[in-house]
């Protein structure tokens, strides 16, 4: 029989299974102790090919797209094979029957896949390949599965004999099912078995005869009895926590991708789920939300505007694709976080797109999430369409310079002047691969051709001119220094008030800076000149205003709880009022634009001089000196 075996690779096995009669053929490898049955489609069955690896004792089911990789300890391939050649032809009822589930547990990354020993790699060359585990089950919960429903099954050995309560695993049936013959008999005796086998999605749950015993001792999971459909079933596998997915873009760049699901609803809104991605190389924050009907389905020929995309400055609104179930992505999301391995770029297909704007929406038609989201930017109704752009275009930070500013507009010292510069900036998602292959996700590249526009600031170069190149910047970004896109977004979110700490001695250390200082003294002359030669009205906002103390005017001071923010406000009223005078033009002084008037800060605890210098036993000089001279102008 053993050379037999090493000559014969093909065995064929003619099945008569009600009423239809088809060939099973097998192919045993003698050198790497494996076995590959070939089961073509019958009945209710699409075409399934198994991989049986005796050396390493796990199979792989290949069927619609997918490889399902499970491990069994030990397999006698060798028998199997020799008790196939033995049967020639046979009918259903000469086997017993056995039913397993296969739950699905964890992705398959492409740098696993390249490790994976044996021929399984080979095997699923063009599939994408999921870890299972493997449970026999009865024939009526079999069955169940294979009629929709959800059904429990037995799962964690964990009983507490007191309270009566349990975990068991609540299952529902996404497919592929398959059925093979010549699997080893659970009875023992050979290979007589028939194997039906049934693709799963479980969570593990309570069961309970004792009330209140889930709740006391498994806090954390649905009740078994409770979840009755679908839809509470993926309630429970999705949950309400945050999930987290790395992947790598083609630059090398690892980005982190999150996923929310609101499961049961538990604001009353209609279930949605939520991807985020941060900002990375040229690529903007990016936010996906997906969601259903309020009845539960996700497509509906009247369900419209139920997906978001939301980057930059604007909410894109568009209909859910009908190839696209949020569902499907999100456990696909929670089988990537468990196979815990970074998607590279084989585990990707790229789609670039742009986002065409049709119009305006109402926001408050929209998903209350959305709604929250979108509720300080523009919203639009958009479609998506393929983009005329390449992945390494839009990922590629390009500069436009020189728009011009109006006249109005435009302020420059002797040193530097403004320019508006530009760049248009797409987003990028992960989400499920819709169709069949290696790939798990498509990497969702998207671009509305909006540019983003910043102010920048540019030397003038001219001799002898002061403060010098960049200095005269302050506020602004020297247009010279914007190379990149982390640049760019710094500089588009740098605030246009520089506040600058003082120490006790800031006079002498030059705390502020000639220009900062210069401006500072010259608001606070301008606002006394305009209101009399006097700070008293300002002074007033600290006691004039009702507030904490009802009708009556007042400050709060010494233990009072509203001291420190009525105070805050005092602060942010006066640097208000600073800001808002003109640092002006004298015959000694230019005009200084980029650097606003602001109130200075400092901290008592440690002089400005970091931890361990000790804290401050006077005012700043600043602040106490009767007297200040002008560093630029030269005005007391």
């Amino acid at each position: 029989m053993e050379s037999y075996l090493r000559e014969l690779t093909l065995l064929g096995l003619k099945i008569t299974e009600n009423g239809t009669t088809f060939v099973e053929t097998s192919s045993y490898n003698p050198a790497t102790n494996t076995l590959t049955v070939n089961v073509p489609p019958h009945n209710k069955y699409g075409k399934t090919d198994f991989l049986l690896d005796g050396n390493l004792g796990q199979t792989v089911m290949k069927s619609n797209g997918l490889c399902l990789l499970s491990s069994h300890g030990k397999l006698d391939v060798r028998e199997m094979a020799e008790k196939l050649q033995q049967m020639e032809k046979a009918e259903e009822d000469e086997f017993s029957t056995e039913y397993v589930v296969k739950i699905r547990k964890s992705r398959v990354g492409n740098q696993e896949r390249e490790k994976l020993m044996g021929e399984a790699n080979e095997f699923c060359k063009e599939e994408g390949i999921i870890r299972t585990e493997d449970k026999s089950v009865g024939k009526e919960v079999f069955e169940g599965l294979a009629g929709g429903k959800v059904v429990t099954i037995d799962g964690t050995d964990y009983v507490n004999s007191e309270d009566q309560c349990w975990l068991k695993e609540a299952c529902t049936n996404p497919g592929p099912n398959a059925c093979g013959y010549g699997w080893p008999n659970p009875a023992g005796g050979g290979i007589s078995a028939h194997q039906l086998s049934a693709t799963v999605v479980c969570v593990e749950c309570c069961v309970e005869t004792s009330p209140g015993c889930c709740r006391k001792m498994f806090p954390d999971f649905c009740i078994c009895q409770d979840i009755t459909h679908k839809n509470q079933l993926m309630d429970c596998i999705l949950g309400n926590t945050t999930h987290e997915i790395d992947y790598q873009d083609p630059s090398g760049t690892v980005v982190s991708q999150t996923m929310n699901f609101n499961a049961f609803n538990p604001e009353g809104n209609p279930r949605a789920l939520k991807l985020q991605v941060h900002a990375h190389d040229n690529f903007q924050d990016m936010t996906m939300i997906m969601h259903a009907a309020a009845s539960g389905y996700w497509h509906h020929a009247t369900l419209k505007n139920n997906m978001l995309l939301k980057f930059g400055a604007r909410c894109h609104i568009l209909d859910l694709p009908s190839d696209v179930f949020p569902i499907d992505i999100g456990v696909n999301f929670l089988e990537t976080e468990s196979g815990n391995f970074i998607l590279n770029q084989d585990d990707q297909i790229i789609s670039t797109n742009t986002l065409i704007v049709d119009g305006t929406i109402e926001l408050g038609t929209l998903h209350p999430d959305i709604q929250k989201l979108c509720a300080a930017s523009e919203v639009v109704r958009s479609r998506m369409v393929p983009a005329n752009q390449t992945y390494m275009e839009v990922s590629t930070f390009k500069l436009t310079p020189g728009k011009e500013i109006a006249p109005s507009g435009l302020m420059m010292t002797s040193c530097c002047s403004q320019q508006v510069v530009s760049t248009i900036t797409g987003a990028c998602i992960q989400w499920t691969n819709p169709v069949t292959g290696t790939a798990i996700h498509v990497h969702l590249v998207v671009t509305d051709d909006v540019e983003t526009d910043l102010t920048c600031c540019i030397n003038n170069a001219n001799p002898g001119c002061t403060p010098l190149y960049p200095d005269c910047c302050a506020c602004h970004c020297p247009c010279a220094d914007i190379t990149s896109p982390s640049i760019f977004r710094e500089c588009l979110s740098r605030p246009l008030v520089l506040r600058k700490p003082l120490t006790q001695d800031s006079v002498l250390n030059n705390d502020l800076g000639a220009l900062h200082t210069s401006n500072l003294l010259r608001a606070m002359a301008n606002l006394k000149a305009a209101n009399g030669g006097s700070l008293g009205y300002i002074a007033h906002y600290h006691g004039d205003a009702n507030g904490p103390c009802g009708a009556n005017p007042c400050g709060p001071n010494g233990n009072s709880l509203e001291f420190l923010p009525w105070n805050r406000l005092y602060s942010v009223q006066m640097d208000t009022e600073i800001r808002t005078q003109a640092t002006g033009v004298t015959s000694k002084t230019p005009t200084q634009p980029f650097t606003p008037a602001t109130l200075p800060y400092w901290d008592w605890t440690t002089n400005g001089a970091g931890a361990g210098s000790g804290p401050m036993t006077a005012l700043p000089d600043l602040v106490s000196t009767p007297t200040i001279i002008d560093p630029i102008g030269g005005l007391v």
